[in-house]
């Protein structure tokens, strides 16, 4: 048993990505790790499996929503005692240095959240350090710099789990944005966070992205309101700041009901200033 596990989730539909997810995987300079996958559906990872080089644990997962399947994986490593756990999707890539820079990072915090570079489809590459056009290298990430919006995702952070127990790593079975309200959680309990443009995830952006870094439109933004709607609604069981979000979501529910005060909505927030690289969630604002 190593200290440290790369966490990650295989679901049908990943299949054409797994090859560039491996072959990242075993180039990475810190090799003593283990692989976890959550395998949702019976997905074939026999190429993954036939990789020596690697340790892999293989847990199979059926029957579960997305937040059961990582709430299962999360809990598995803390049972069995991994003190430093990495985050990454299996249809994303990382930078050879991911875990290495992962763990350099977390000597001094307790949450480390790197670099994405968009990466569409297969083979499209599209715009490097998005991250890096909002936040600068090694600053520091506070609860206030995610209230309402994300920059944590499930891909592309890295958490000492010294620092964490099985409460924190509860998550309702409904939540979409997982990643957020784990992140907020880890925050609110006095975790520290940095941010570093010195490893990159490549965030892939495909249909079956639960939302991608996309812009608000006329046909996502009821699923935005319904994410931020219920993210609050969870964390203001949790923490007082958040009843004020869910008291004006909620608010918004009726008007959102009805489609023309919809398109006036959309029309105020694109008469707005364009948010300049917008993050998870961001544009769903309250007007």
């Amino acid at each position: 048993m190593k200290e440290v596990a790369f966490l990650t989730v295989v679901y049908p539909g990943c299949e054409p990505f797994l090859s560039d997810f491996l072959l990242s995987i075993r180039n990475q300079t810190f090799k003593l790790f283990d692989l976890v996958v959550m395998n949702d559906g019976d997905v074939d990872i026999s190429l993954i499996r036939a990789c020596k080089e690697i340790n892999l644990i293989e847990i199979p997962v059926f029957d579960k929503t997305p937040a059961q399947i990582r709430e299962f994986g999360l809990q598995y490593l803390l049972t069995s005692s991994y003190s430093k756990v990495i985050l990454g999707d299996s249809d994303d890539r990382f930078s050879n240095n991911r875990i290495e820079i992962s763990l350099k990072y977390l000597l001094e915090y307790d949450v480390v959240v790197n670099d994405l570079s968009l990466v569409g489809g297969v083979d499209y590459f599209g715009e490097k350090n998005y991250l890096s056009c909002r936040f600068d290298n090694r600053v520091e990430i506070f609860i206030d710099d995610i209230l309402e919006k994300n920059l944590f995702g499930l891909s592309n952070t890295a958490i000492n789990f010294e620092r964490v127990d099985s409460e924190l790593m509860s998550i309702d079975k409904n939540l979409v944005a997982i990643d957020w309200y784990i992140f907020s959680r880890l925050l609110l309990s006095g975790l520290r966070a940095c941010f570093t443009n010195e490893a990159v995830t490549y965030y892939r952006q495909h249909e079956k992205n639960t939302v991608g870094l996309s812009c608000l439109s006329a046909s996502n933004m009821e699923k935005h309101f319904s994410v931020k709607r219920l993210h609050y609604q969870k964390l203001a069981m949790v923490d007082d700041r958040y009843i004020n979000f869910y008291v004006a979501f909620s608010r918004l529910e009726d008007y959102f009901s009805d489609e023309n005060a919809r398109k006036a909505y959309l029309q105020i927030i694109e008469s707005k200033k364009t948010i300049d690289h917008p993050l998870w969630w961001e544009q769903m604002q309250i007007i």
